[in-house]
């Protein structure tokens, strides 16, 4: 799949080839798919004018985790992209998809990890895969208050920065 095949299912699916259907505004696009990117198998993505959409690759999911923790990871990838269609970005908190916090547990640790530990939360990548949750910012130095910056209008107006 591309990118532009992805923006055509949006349009077709999703806004049936109207930028004023009813549905923007109202609801988030999520397109669950056997396969799309193997190097993002999940991000938000912009189908017109606004982050109101999102993917996952259930198939990247299905060959990666073991199935005993299957629905638990994709339940965290699924609330961290939608984090993102509700305001959560790396401009808001750096620790948000901060990259090096991704490989957890080597030594020494990364600069990512030893400075984002105490943010525990399904936007830092350290703990994508674990933590069903946002963070509430109570977990010292470090940490962020994700559900206070929750923006439950952010996908009708996407502003940036």
């Amino acid at each position: 799949m591309t990118y532009i095949t992805l923006i055509d299912i949006y349009w077709d699916s999703f806004l049936h080839h109207d930028p004023s259907n009813w549905r923007k505004g109202v609801f988030h696009y999520v397109l669950l798919s056997d396969s799309l990117f193997q190097e993002m198998p999940g991000f938000v993505f912009i189908g017109w004018d606004e982050a109101d959409a999102f993917s996952l690759s259930l198939e990247y999911y299905q060959n990666e985790i073991p199935p005993v923790f299957r629905q638990y990871v994709l339940a965290t990838v699924f609330m961290h992209e939608l984090g993102h269609t509700l305001g959560l970005f790396h401009d808001v908190y750096h620790g948000i998809d901060n990259e090096s916090s991704i490989i957890p547990f080597i030594k020494p640790l990364l600069k990512g990890q030893w400075t984002y530990r105490n943010y525990r939360s399904c936007m830092n990548y350290q703990y994508a895969w674990q933590i069903l949750d946002y963070s509430d910012g109570t977990h010292g130095k470090g940490d962020f208050d994700d559900w206070s910056h929750v923006d439950l209008t952010f996908f009708q107006d996407s502003h940036w920065g």
